[in-house]
């Protein structure tokens, strides 16, 4: 349990590295925001190659605000899969 806590902390700190190198390419973003993280992430449980499952979490919807979050999720998605991962 103690290695996969800590192995899903480093998991979640990438996250937040790559997710704030993408806002850098970005303006800032329209509306404020979180990321949460989902199945085993959530769970304390990941380990190699477990899927990276999370969500965007906005204060108000619109139509700037999903263009905005796609365009995170698309240069994310293309970040992780460099690292091996699908």
């Amino acid at each position: 349990e103690e290695i996969l806590f800590s192995m899903t902390q480093d998991f979640i700190q990438l996250l937040r590295n790559l997710i704030a190198q993408t806002q850098e390419l970005l303006p800032p973003a329209p509306v404020k925001w979180a990321a949460m993280g989902m199945g085993s992430m959530s769970r304390g449980e990941m380990c190699p190659y477990s899927d990276v499952e999370f969500a965007f979490l906005i204060e108000k919807e619109s139509q700037k605000a999903l263009d905005y979050f796609r365009k995170i999720s698309k240069i994310l998605e293309l970040k992780i899969i460099n690292l091996g991962e699908t």
